[in-house]
């Protein structure tokens, strides 16, 4: 016979009865329907024959069942609840893990990266000389690195083969490093892009982008000195400005800054172009109206080519 069927049986027998002997206790016993429950008792929607005059949210517990209300005697109640067996349950300690915390790991592979801030900017470079600039390489992972290669790629830009290369058949331990140089010589007036990369069969492969311009580029000899010009005296000297580059430059403009005690006198720069390896020449006056030491400066400025500044000095006697 099953707990409900006992239960259920005793509740017949004392709906029988009908009556407990004051003090009564809160839950009388498991039931069915109010015809299950002794008078002065309910039975709840939990299941439970509760006394009339408990809220409906009381609890009914098997292990109280015999308790009274708080401010009530205590009694036994007529029925005692029987003890119930609770189903073995195996304890959570005792049960197996299903994978080892100790379990070894492989170290992490090899990993090249380049550390070097992305892109490599040249910048401007006149277009017939060269400029250089490091790439740094490092091995992040775990294990050494097989032997490396370095590549450049790209119009104007060339590794340097030379001792400054560490990098090209080296082997990198974990978190070493090595470096490389860049050279960009550029051999027109243009923009210029290149990618420049390592790579290894254990380490994988890293790059880095290249950048850079060429410029033609005006030059000319500075300062423009006259020396010691006796008042309201005067001098004139020539400034001759070269095109170093390749490319023929921009348009050019002509212009004078400081003080006015010095002017142009002839000019074959202003709104001319410079073929490559051509000139032209600004005529510049010194006339002091005061005696001391000025300064001035003579700016020839091209798209390209420019700008070529000279400085301008002398003394007023």
């Amino acid at each position: 016979m099953t707990t409900r069927s006992i239960w259920l049986a005793l509740a017949a027998l004392l709906a029988t009865a009908a009556c407990y002997d004051p003090p009564r206790p809160s839950c009388a016993f498991l039931c069915t329907g109010n015809t299950a429950c002794p008078d002065g008792y309910t039975c709840a929607t939990d299941g439970w024959c509760k006394r009339d005059d408990l809220a409906p949210t009381f609890a009914c517990e098997s292990v109280t069942v015999d308790a009274p209300v708080a401010d009530a005697p205590v009694a036994d109640a007529a029925v005692d609840a029987p003890d119930v067996d609770a189903p073995d349950v195996d304890a959570a300690i005792d049960a197996p893990t299903d994978a080892p915390t100790d379990a070894p790991t492989d170290a992490a592979d090899a990993a090249l990266t380049i550390i070097t801030a992305n892109p490599v900017a040249f910048g401007d470079v006149v277009d017939t000389t060269t400029a250089t600039l490091p790439v740094m390489v490092r091995n992040s992972g775990g294990t050494t690195t097989s032997a490396l290669t370095v590549t450049v790629t790209g119009a104007g830009f060339t590794r340097v083969a030379d001792a400054t290369d560490t990098c090209t058949g080296a082997t990198l331990a974990t978190m070493a490093t090595c470096s490389f140089q860049v050279r960009f010589a550029p051999d027109a007036v243009a923009a210029f892009t290149g990618v420049a990369g390592v790579s290894a069969t254990t380490g994988g492969a890293a790059s880095i982008n290249l950048t850079g311009a060429g410029t033609a580029a005006l030059t000319a000899p500075s300062p423009l000195a006259f020396g010691g010009i006796t008042v309201n005296g005067m001098s004139d000297l020539p400034v001759t400005f070269t095109n170093g580059g390749a490319a023929t430059t921009g348009t050019l403009t002509t212009a004078r800054t400081g003080d006015a005690q010095f002017s142009i006198q002839a000019d074959t720069c202003n709104a001319a172009t410079v073929a490559p390896a051509g000139t032209c020449t600004v005529t510049v006056r010194f006339a002091p109206l005061a005696t001391g030491a000025v300064t001035g400066t003579l700016t020839v400025t091209g798209d390209p080519g420019g700008p070529a500044a000279v400085s301008l000095t002398g003394t007023g006697q």
